[in-house]
């Protein structure tokens, strides 16, 4: 077990603790700046700090699961490298990057390959199917607030919980456009269903049954 944790800690070095005390320096110092429309959103993220680094526990963690089931720590580090590559493909708006991190995604599997023989596939799938069950609660959170931010502009910031449960409806029934989820709808990921009709559509039809509702 010993021996595990300190194969583990050679790769997750930058711990939260650590991370949080690299970032608040460099806000320390932004701080000081004489720029005085950027101090509130300075303040924002101290406030948020330690939830946004929530990951960071969580990556530990599952790069310590991924070793204590015997595969080398050289290879969970190479195959996270490759994971992020993946990542940032998707992740890219500009073609060029994206087509930049699928090659580079490409390579370092292909290094990978080499090292492996056999054993890659079944390693790779094991290894990305843990790291994809890291979630970034700064990430989500930035999410839903591109959801609502087009929502806020046009009803200057005066929101009510009709409107929130009309985000909300949005949110849960709209089609990916882009990523491993493309095509698919949170309820449909979540239910395990099929959504047949546009979020709209359904919208809709929840509107007209509502008003035979108040008519009857």
């Amino acid at each position: 077990m010993g021996h595990h944790h300190r194969d583990c800690k050679k790769i997750c070095h930058i711990n939260r603790k650590n991370a949080g005390e690299d970032i608040r320096t460099a806000l320390d110092y932004m701080i000081g700046l004489p720029i005085n429309k950027i101090k509130k959103d300075i303040s924002t993220i101290y406030n948020l700090l330690d939830e946004l680094l929530g990951y960071l526990d969580t990556s530990r963690q599952t790069v310590q699961n991924l070793i204590e089931r015997g595969i080398q720590p050289y290879i969970v580090q190479a195959f996270s490298l490759a994971w992020q590559y993946q990542k940032n493909a998707t992740k890219a708006k500009k073609p060029e990057r994206r087509k930049y991190f699928a090659t580079k995604e490409k390579e370092q599997l292909e290094m990978i390959k080499m090292v492996l023989g056999d054993n890659f596939e079944a390693f790779k799938t094991e290894v990305f199917v843990e790291l994809d069950k890291i979630i970034q609660s700064s990430a989500i959170v930035e999410n839903i607030n591109s959801i609502i931010r087009a929502f806020l502009n046009t009803s200057r910031n005066r929101i009510n919980q009709e409107i929130l449960n009309l985000i909300m409806f949005y949110h849960n029934h709209r089609r990916y456009k882009a990523g491993k989820r493309k095509g698919k709808t949170p309820m449909e990921l979540l239910k395990g269903t099929k959504q047949e009709k546009d979020w709209l559509e359904m919208l809709m039809e929840k509107v007209e049954e509502h008003e035979h509702l108040l008519a009857a």
